[in-house]
């Protein structure tokens, strides 16, 4: 019906371009192209143009054209998606032109084939795509439209398979599709045809399951009978129970939320019988494993809650915060706990409040508020934790959500408070300041609610820190409890189970059959070779002939693992169980290697634990495989260095999509700008008029009745508080809880708008930074593509899902299976990639562990959450092969899983010759006590509760001591215990009394130790060969240790044993031993125990049978054999019979030293070589090297060394003689000679070198080169200071130590080291301008503005200064003398208008210091004795004072005051224009201190001032300009317009000088004031480099005209170099005028140079109209030779050369015309056709270049030409121009 629309090659495929038949591939190609073309015009143009709409369908269908054009989907997908443009927008108005079932086809579906196209099914591209399908599925009215029109049963079966995929896609992407009722019509109708697959669909919306759901809840309504329902665990069907209770599991949220905690109900839960209503088996596994796996995690969360175990009190949400690292940021609630009493956590290592864990905030132990902790420190590590008020800590609450919102609503309250500040706003009535007028209407108290706004946009939500009456003890607060900090490992497995829709090996995973097969794996060769070397030999087996018997024979494999290898190539669900050290590690690396030599399928190995993954991988290594990848950062292999992704990326992965990601870089930064406005909008206070206008106008737009209470008022009018009682007359009637409610609901709406935005906003970022790391995932993408062998644990495989379905390993390796949980497998397999599943574990093991007891196999609720895949296979008859040849354990260990678990297992050769444990009589040992575990008169077996024994704990460290005593390494040797509260006891004492070792747990256990609340330093998790092992049974599945020591722990009178009684545990216990087994435990407890009496009476009978059931451990001295074993049972036995290891005899061994060995017995170290190192006895040796035969006086360990014996007073060859010498110091004539150098006898010495005479010490003077220790003293060429160095080092490379200390043009002093002449750096001293008013806090050297407040001088003689503070006064001094008085009454002694000083200064009660001041410099008179009343004094601010007379003459006021000659007094203003004065400050006479504030000499300060502020500004104009020279010569990417902005704005602060400031503000007053021209260099630079700019501008757009054919893109050029040389010309004739009126002639020719380059450019490429440019461009370089004498030979030879070369190049075109034109198409070369007049004018004759005519030359009216080929004898040939010509074009 649609076709010929649908694809893109509808139109382009007509007969139309065949017409005739012989239509050419070119013209097609050319046809199509220009197609093409103008379909992408029409589409750009309505994308980028935002009024565009569209005139009818046929517009619709052509700018579907203009998509279909696009050879990368994803491109048009960008464009599409695009925030600048308008694509989405174009996207809705199509689908509004749906009219008909035809309209469906030729528009939506068109749209679909594009959007759904495979190209865009990669990661990178989904969630831009599902933005794009979301906004079609949105568009107003479509679903209704297609139901309407029965689309999915109209449309043709193309079209309807496009819809369907369409309707999969969007509501495997969004929760409101699976929930809508027209996409569940949609898909019943595409089923219905047949011919459409919607199985997938249908499974996804669960269409059969609702209507049984429906049906079954009438059922219930309408019977008593509650037998009959389909939903196992629950009458009631899922959904319904609380706001996160879905009947799809794909819709329930995963962090639980606080309606879902609070709820009573029980959740619906499968049993191990699966849900039947669920038709679809993979939706029905997957459905399973989701709930029990997500209740397992609440379950804790829930107990956490109920409990409070580890909470904070009193946590309140005190501010907002968008923070992180890198790309990725957080919008951040920052919650404030209350210090524990006892002191915090050592934050450094605590695990409390780790990053991700999940806190609920409860009231009354109910929770309000769920999120995550996203920060628990900042810039500084801490910064937060170590708050003084308390930690604070960021938390995460999900945008869009009922936390986020309440959130937001507790932190806008309580902002004003968490800043400390007081806020009285809002409380009781105050008393009335002023009466205000009624406001004519009734106001009547209702309750509180008179004048409360209705709800409106987001409602009563959001508050501020406005009008709030609470203190700071009143805020609301919660208790954060720590609800889970494991939730983020459940997460990636969750969230992978949510996005799956299918799994492979449906019939081996869901079957319920009795006879279960499973079929074999289709990519498998039937020959398949061993690898190399001698356990293999390469040896080739054939699949369907397997011969497990050959295959023993000729390779080193027993016949277990031959039927394994054939079991896992036959079967594509492989399940080979493995006991015990029977090598399941070993196998799975073979079939991993064979795999990978034989077919071209990559491998997936997933372990459960980061060490089981490092071990198999090892295997690989160990093999000789290299293309490995493991993902995840968790290792502690060394070997596996290098192979982990990031490092493979960081090394080999080539950047890709680095625009894409720039760009996507530049729209975080602007949406990270939005979110910090609005965080900083919600953070404003809110007043009468801000911000928004504040409440104000928020009442006149939203309350109008209300606002005609208030009265009009400013911010703070009459000094009335916005809120005050004037408001109206019945809001303070009200009670104060409805007041806050009140004001509190206008905020909530005045916010309401900004919240929104910042939801949108924080949105759009998460949406941006998905993108960005689906484009980082190319990059690791193009790594794991190469891979063969991928490893990865099963959180690391759910984290990565989207990469590895990418990548699509057709292998999958589970090693450990049988401890892995079903939904971690189920999380990693593909539907379309997964081949072979191949499962190695044992199921007789522990099983995988939960947290919730109920859902446990043992717990018999028949959830069975821990039961593995593995095992559930196996239990349902599904085939398998099982290994039963162990290599780990000697036969005496074996024999116990033997009896109890695998009666077929054998022991191999290898085991029966294992060495016999060293220091004991049996291997195997049960050390059998009858002392209580901890606690133990508890009447319960709590298993929530960890168990804890001391003596056993003691016990076991001791054995290990033992052990370790013996010559064991550490290392070979774990302690094994059930509880962690035992290995946290174990470990304590391990720290504390075993020096020989240290302890060392797994990642896992530490884990679990922090979480039941152990805070000790962290334990090292790295094996090292002093690390002694100590772990959980738990955590040590799958290792092994030569020796193990184990800790049963449960000792009680109750027979309560726990975790003992489980036959799994015990199997794993009683396994891991190699050599010896040591168990220590209470046998009596053991066999009194009902639930454990079945598993361990058959181990304790064996041991007792055996005599390995003892009292203690059986020991013997190694070193003494014939002795009587000692069973040592007691703690102090083992010190005391056994200190070192051995007996108690004393050792007696003589050591190589000749000491005695010390020591008891030991059999560690026989040689002695440890113990003679440590030898503490006096040392009888005499130093080798002592000719006198001194004995060592230091102890035998330590290394004789030299002789230090004192020999007292030593004569030395000079003759002078040495006290307290060493025996080694003179021991031959060489150390005699050294030790006379070192004479220390004091001489005169005279230094050739440098000619000095000094004292010195004979050592010194008889040196071949004496070192001279007076100072050098020699001028330093650079400064002329004296060298300050010693004259012995000097050695002629002077170097000054001093101090610059010049005065800088600010006053201060440079503190830089002496730098000779250079100019001294800017200075860095805070800035010393001042004034009356006010100071500048910046530093020196920065620019600073000048004060503009009104002047202060002001006399009753001289009247006021109309100008302002920091402009030069314009009023003449007053010498008067001041006649206010001081506070102690007497006359004021300094000059009239300035402010009177202290007391102190008083000339008549002062003290005598102060009268005895000379203030007089020339006549040297002091205050006592100086008439104040002639000449009265002035207080400078450092606090000296002189006579006003030495101060006009130490300031030389006569540069800035005409001044009388009779008289001497001021007469008259100089123009500050001729005033001599410099910019340096004026600094008292006498403490250097820089003078300020004083009014009477306001014109010469501030004069000085100014010129001061002109120089740094000047220096700040330089520094700019210099750096955008900088930017444009290094040739650094910039934007132009940016740049030439920043021009703008340079010249605007070279022509705004901080004079012409104070002009500017000096406007209104009677006197203006003189200022200076802007300075011209500056400017001039400004102007040129801005010229340079367009220059470049125009060049780059001559080059796309003259790249580009198409006529609109070259006018558009075009236009764009006549708008750019316009502002060039126009920039350059600018600055050449300023130049010319300045004087500046360099500047002026610099310019008229680059002006003239641009004209004769421009006139050249013939693009700009008008005439004259080469003109005036030639009157530019004529000017420039014509002041030769002015500007020097270079700018003039430049000139010159420019001139010649444009000459050059204007008469080359003329040639080059005329060979054009024809004129010399009659033969003969270009050079015969051009001659001269006889004045030396060039002329041209045509055709053959023969004169044929006479004529006038042009230029000088002579005669020129000839006849009959005759030249005039007065013309010749033009040599001179030909030459000129072929130099500048050689090619002619």
């Amino acid at each position: 019906m649609g076709k010929k629309h649908c694809g893109g090659r509808g139109r382009g495929s007509s007969n139309g371009g065949r017409q005739g038949g012989r239509t050419s591939t070119a013209s097609r190609t050319q046809f199509s192209g220009d197609m093409s073309y103008r379909r992408r015009r029409f589409f750009d143009a309505l994308v980028k143009k935002e009024t565009a709409t569209f005139e009818g369908k046929t517009q619709v269908l052509r700018f579907i054209e203009g998509m279909e054009s696009f050879s990368s989907k994803a491109e048009l997908m960008d464009k599409i998606e695009d925030r600048r443009d308008h694509g989405m927008k174009r996207i809705r108005e199509m689908l509004s032109y749906l009219n008909s079932i035809e309209d469906v086809d030729q528009i939506l579906v068109r749209i679909l084939r594009l959007f759904l196209d495979k190209e865009l099914d990669k990661p990178m591209y989904l969630p831009k795509r599902n933005k794009i399908l979301m906004a079609i599925y949105i568009s107003p009215c479509l679903m209704e439209t297609l139901v309407a029109r029965d689309a999915a049963s109209q449309l043709h079966q193309e079209a309807a398979e496009y819809l369907c995929l369409f309707l999969q896609e969007i509501s495997k992407a969004f929760m409101e599709a699976r929930k809508s009722e027209y996409v569940t019509t949609m898909a019943k109708s595409l089923r219905s045809r047949g011919e459409v697959d919607a199985a997938t669909l249908c499974a996804i919306l669960l269409v059969d399951e609702q209507v049984a759901i429906d049906e079954n809840a009438l059922y219930l309504k309408t019977t008593n009978d509650k037998t009959s329902v389909c939903w196992v665990t629950d009458n009631i069907p899922p959904g319904g129970r609380h706001d996160n209770d879905e009947r799809s599991f794909r819709d329930i949220q995963i962090l639980p939320t606080t309606d879902e905690l609070c709820c009573e109900a029980k959740p619906w839960l499968p049993l191990r019988d699966q849900n039947a209503i669920i038709n679809d088996p993979a939706t029905r596994l997957l459905d399973k494993h989701f709930r029990l796996l997500r209740e397992d995690a609440i379950s804790t969360i829930k107990e956490n809650i109920e409990q409070q175990t580890r909470s904070w009190k009193n946590a309140r949400i005190v501010d907002l915060d968008f923070t992180g690292f890198g790309k990725s940021k957080l919008f951040t609630f920052l919650v404030q706990l209350d210090s524990r009493p006892g002191g915090n956590p050592k934050w450094e290592i605590s695990r409390a409040l780790m990053q991700g864990s999940v806190v609920a905030l409860c009231i009354d132990g109910a929770p309000h508020l769920m999120g995550r902790i996203s920060h628990r420190d900042h810039e500084t590590r801490g910064a937060w934790l170590k708050d003084p008020q308390g930690p604070i800590v960021g938390v995460f609450f999900e945008p869009h959500t009922k936390d986020f919102q309440n959130a937001l609503i507790d932190v806008l309250k309580n902002l004003p408070y968490s800043k400390h500040e007081s806020n009285e706003i809002m409380q009781e009535e105050p008393t009335r300041s002023k009466q205000k007028k009624s406001s004519g209407k009734d106001q009547k108290n209702d309750g509180g609610n008179k004048g409360k706004p209705k709800k409106k946009g987001g409602g009563a939500n959001h508050q501020s820190d406005c009008a709030s009456s609470k203190t700071f003890h009143e805020l609301q607060k919660y208790d954060l409890v720590e609800a889970s900090s494991s939730f983020f490992t459940y997460q990636p497995i969750l969230a992978s189970l949510q996005s799956k829709y299918s799994l492979p090996f449906l019939e081996e995973l869901c079957s319920s059959s009795s006879l279960r097969i499973s079929h074999p794996p289709n990519y498998l060769p039937d020959t398949l070779c061993m690898p190399k070397g001698k356990s293999f030999n390469g040896y080739c087996c054939s699949i369907s002939s397997w011969s497990s018997a050959d295959l023993v024979s000729n390779t080193s494999l027993d016949s277990s693992q031959a039927d394994a290898l054939h079991h896992a190539f036959t079967s594509r669900v492989s399940l080979i169980q493995g006991p015990p050290g029977t090598g399941k590690t070993f196998i799975g690396a073979l079939i991993a290697r064979m795999i990978r030599e034989n077919t071209n399928q990559s491998i997936l190995c997933i372990c459960f634990t980061n060490h089981a993954l490092d071990q198999f991988l090892e295997h690989m290594l160990d093999a000789g495989e290299t293309s490995i990848v493991r993902l995840g950062g968790r290792s502690k292999s060394e070997r596996l260095r290098g192979y982990g992704l990031r490092d493979l990326v960081h090394s080999k992965a080539q950047k890709t999509n680095f625009s894409r990601m720039k760009q996507i870089d530049g729209q975080l930064h602007s949406q990270r700008e939005q979110i910090q406005q609005c965080i900083k909008t919600l953070k404003t206070q809110i007043s009468w008029q801000s911000p928004l206008g504040g409440i104000q106008r928020f009442l006149q737009d939203e309350y109008p009745d209300e606002y005609e209470c208030f009265p009009d008022m400013s911010e703070d009018a009459d000094g009335l508080n916005p809120f005050g009682p004037d408001m109206f007359e019945d809001f303070w009637a009200m009670p104060h809880n409805a007041r806050l409610d009140l004001v509190d609901a206008w905020k909530s709406d005045m916010f309401a708008e900004t919240v929104e935005k910042l939801k949108d906003a924080l949105t759009d970022y998460s949406d941006l930074v998905r993108e960005r790391d689906a484009l980082k995932q190319t990059e690791d993408l193009q790594i794991l593509k190469s891979a063969r062998v991928i490893g990865a644990t099963t959180t690391g495989a759910a984290n990565f899902k989207d990469l590895l379905a990418s990548k699509a390993a057709g292998v999958i390796i589970i090693e450990e299976a049988g401890e892995v949980l079903e939904s971690h497998v189920l999380s990693a397999l593909h539907a379309n990639s997964t081949k072979h599943l191949i499962m190695i574990g044992d199921h007789k093991q522990l099983r995988p562990k939960v947290e919730n007891y109920s859902l446990s196999t043992v717990s018999g609720h028949g959830y069975d959450l821990d039961c593995s895949l593995f095992e559930r296979l196996v239990l349902s008859n599904l085939p398998s092969a099982t290994l039963n040849v162990q290599h780990r354990m000697r036969p005496e260990i074996s024999q116990f899983i033997r009896s109890q678990t695998y009666p077929q297992l054998q022991d191999h050769s290898s085991v029966r010759e294992f060495p016999h444990v060293k220091g004991v009589t049996q291997d195997v040992v049960f050390i059998n006590h009858t002392v209580l575990e901890d606690g133990a008169s508890a009447k319960d077996d709590d298993l929530g509760k960890t168990k804890s024994n001391t003596h056993e704990a003691e016990l076991c460290v001791e054995i290990v001591r033992f052990f370790l005593l013996q010559g064991y390494a550490p290392s070979r040797i774990a302690i094994l215990t059930p509880y962690l509260g035992q290995l946290m006891k174990i470990l304590s004492l391990v720290r504390s009394s075993l020096r020989e070792a240290i302890a060392c747990v797994s990642e896992q256990d530490q884990r679990d130790l922090e979480d039941i609340g152990d805070e000790n330093e962290p334990v090292n998790d790295e094996v090292s060969d002093r690390s002694v092992r100590c772990s959980t049974v738990d955590n040590f599945q799958g290792e092994e240790a030569d020796l193990i020591v184990i800790s049963l722990v449960r000792s009680n009178n109750l027979g309560n044993v726990g975790f003992l009684k489980e036959p799994q545990r015990v199997n794993v216990l009683m396994s891991r031993a190699k050599h010896g087994m040591f168990i220590v435990g209470n046998a009596s407890a053991l066999r009194n125990s009902k639930a454990a009496k079945k598993v361990w009476d058959p181990i304790l009978d064996r041991l007792e049978s055996e005599g390995r059931l003892l009292p203690g451990l059986p020991t013997y001295c190694s070193l003494h054999p014939d002795d009587d074993p000692i069973v040592l049972s007691k703690m102090e036995d083992w010190r005391t019979c056994r200190p070192n290891g051995g007996c108690s005899r004393p050792c007696h061994f003589r050591m190589e030293c000749g000491h005695e060995c010390t020591s008891s017995c030991h059999p560690n170290d026989k040689d002695h070589k440890l113990l003679q190192r440590n030898c503490c006895k006096p040392c009888k040796r005499v130093p080798s090297e002592c000719p006198f035969g001194h004995q060592c006086n230091k102890l035998c360990k330590e290394d004789c060394g030299t002789c230090d014996v004192n020999v007292g007073n030593v004569r030395l060859n000079c003759g002078h003689s040495m006290d307290n010498v060493r025996c080694h110091q003179v021991c031959n004539d060489k150390q005699v000679e050294t030790l006379t150098k070192l004479c220390m006898h004091p001489v005169s010495h005279v230094f050739t070198a440098c000619g000095h005479t000094a004292q010195t010490s004979c050592g010194n003077a008889n040196r071949p080169s004496p070192v001279c220790p007076l100072k050098c003293g020699k001028a330093i060429e650079l400064c002329g200071h004296p060298c300050t160095r010693d004259c012995g080092s000097c050695e002629g490379d002077h170097f000054c130590e001093l101090k610059c200390e010049r005065v800088l043009f600010c006053g201060h002093l440079c503190g830089r080291q002496c730098h000779g002449s250079e100019e001294c750096p800017p200075c860095f001293e805070r800035c010393a301008v001042k004034c009356s008013h006010s100071g500048c806090p910046k530093k020196c050297h920065a620019p600073c503005a000048s004060c503009v407040e009104d002047c202060e001088w002001e006399c009753e003689h001289q009247g006021r200064c109309d100008v302002v503070c920091g402009a030069p006064c314009t009023r003449l001094p007053c010498d008067k003398r001041c006649q206010k008085k001081l506070e102690c009454g007497h006359i004021c002694p300094s000059v009239c208008g300035e402010p009177c000083p202290s007391k102190k200064y008083c000339q008549e009660c002062g003290e005598d210091w102060v009268k005895s001041h000379v203030l007089d410099v020339i006549l040297l008179q002091n205050y006592r004795d100086h008439d104040v009343d002639d000449d009265p004094i002035v207080v400078l601010p450092c606090g000296h004072f002189y006579a006003s007379s030495t101060m006009d003459g130490h300031l030389a006021m006569s540069e800035v005051y005409e001044k009388c000659q009779r008289t001497g007094k001021f007469i008259g203003l100089k123009s500050l224009m001729d005033a001599n004065v410099n910019e340096k400050p004026a600094v008292c006479p006498d403490c250097r201190s820089i003078i300020h504030s004083v009014r009477l000499y306001g014109r010469f300060l501030n004069l000085k001032g100014l010129r001061s502020l002109e120089r740094k500004h000047m220096f700040l104009v330089r520094n700019k300009l210099a750096g955008l020279h900088r930017i444009r010569e290094e040739g650094t990417t910039h934007d132009e317009s940016k740049f030439l902005k920043q021009l703008r704005e340079l010249e605007k602060t070279i022509m705004n000088s901080p004079m012409r400031k104070v002009k500017n503000a000096c406007l209104s007053s009677a006197h203006s004031m003189e200022v200076p021209s802007p300075p011209v260099i500056p400017l001039l630079g400004t102007l040129e480099l801005r010229g340079q700019v367009y220059s470049d501008q125009i060049e780059k757009l001559l080059k796309v005209d003259r790249a580009i054919a198409a006529d609109e893109v070259k006018n558009k050029a075009m236009d764009m170099v006549q708008e750019c040389f316009e502002l060039a010309a126009e920039t350059y004739r600018r600055g050449i005028a300023i130049a010319d009126g300045s004087e500046s002639k360099r500047s002026g020719a610099t310019l008229r140079l680059a002006f003239a380059s641009l004209l004769c450019g421009v006139s050249r490429s013939r693009r700009i109209p008008g005439d004259g440019l080469k003109e005036e461009a030639d009157a530019m370089m004529d000017w420039i030779v014509a002041n030769e004498a002015v500007l020097g030979n270079e700018l003039v030879t430049r000139a010159r050369r420019m001139k010649q070369d444009f000459d050059n190049r204007d008469i080359l075109e003329v040639v080059m015309a005329m060979k054009v034109e024809g004129g010399y198409d009659f033969g003969g070369s270009w050079s015969s056709h051009w001659f001269e007049c006889p004045n030396g004018h060039p002329y041209f004759i045509g055709n053959c270049g023969g004169a044929m005519q006479e004529s006038n030359c042009l230029e000088c009216g002579a005669r020129v030409g000839g006849t009959s080929h005759n030249l005039i004898a007065s013309n010749r040939r033009a040599n001179g121009l030909i030459a000129q010509i072929r130099a500048a074009a050689p090619q002619l």
